[in-house]
């Protein structure tokens, strides 16, 4: 059986065939093509964004002082005040006529109002198109630190609130023996000294339902009077030292009779566990 011979056609090879063709002036694969509708679309893109630039522009001459005009700031709505006037926030704001709700720098706004002795926290809203709303938690006053020369009044964190001259608020507690000058610094022991004593008028009154007066010259003991009764508390916890007294305390009753409610007493809580009654000669 003899195989039969691989005839091979004659003509150029596949590579000569390609030679052939670009000796002849057609393209290679497309690439000039290619590279002209690239380019064609390249300056189309130009062209469209070069008219919208120049629409967006135009549109802005036009439209620009309207819109700046509609977003003015024309209103401040000041809601949650009762202390603090609308006369004082406006002149904390210190709004340029000019300015519009949207290139508002909002956190020194809020720094400003906060300087305000009766606000705790502001929050400001843009209520669209021209009015800016804002929010006001006012601080709350909690009792009276008695000074040399003049009262002030104070929120539950020793903030001053109000010079109030020599007057005092009987529904709140009193504390003396502070130095209001300092209250002004936050971390002071004053304001520590401020806070503990609401602590321990939150504690008292509301039981003894009367004014509670809290002597703060000794910061490491604090000394409550209730009418004719002194109580030592030393320092803090004071709850568990106000419960065992109040646990004794119908002991001694029980012992002196309604005599008690008429003697002047010390009452010594500064150790733990232990209640010591003094009367006062």
């Amino acid at each position: 059986m003899t195989r039969r011979r691989q005839v091979i056609p004659q003509g150029p090879r596949p590579n000569h065939r390609r030679e052939l063709a670009v000796s002849q002036g057609r393209p290679r694969d497309g690439r000039l093509g290619r590279i002209l509708w690239g380019i064609g679309k390249l300056l189309a893109l130009l062209a469209v964004c070069g008219a919208a630039g120049w629409g967006g522009t135009l549109l802005w001459r036009h439209s620009g002082p309207w819109l700046a005009d509609a977003l003015r700031i024309k209103e401040v709505l000041v809601i949650g005040t009762r202390h603090v006037t609308r006369a004082e926030v406006l002149a904390r704001l210190q709004l340029d006529k000019h300015a519009t709700l949207y290139d508002l720098d909002v956190k020194p706004l809020v720094e400003r109002l906060r300087a305000l002795p009766w606000v705790k926290d502001v929050t400001l809203t843009r209520v669209p198109l021209h009015a800016l709303e804002v929010e006001i938690v006012e601080r709350q006053p909690a009792g009276v630190v008695q000074g040399v020369h003049a009262n002030v009044l104070v929120d539950e964190e020793g903030v001053i609130l109000k010079w109030i001259g020599q007057t005092t608020d009987e529904a709140l507690p009193v504390i003396t023996g502070v130095d209001i000058k300092r209250l002004s610094q936050p971390d002071s022991r004053e304001r520590r000294t401020v806070r503990e004593a609401f602590e321990l008028a939150a504690l008292i009154e509301p039981l003894e339902g009367r004014q509670v007066r809290v002597d703060g010259s000794n910061p490491f003991n604090l000394v409550v009077a209730v009418n004719d009764t002194r109580v030592s508390f030393g320092r803090a916890p004071f709850r568990d030292k106000w419960t065992l007294y109040q646990q004794l305390k119908p002991v001694l009753v029980a012992e002196h009779g309604a005599s008690l409610a008429q003697r002047q007493l010390d009452v010594d809580l500064r150790f733990m566990d232990r209640v010591i009654v003094r009367e006062r000669g």
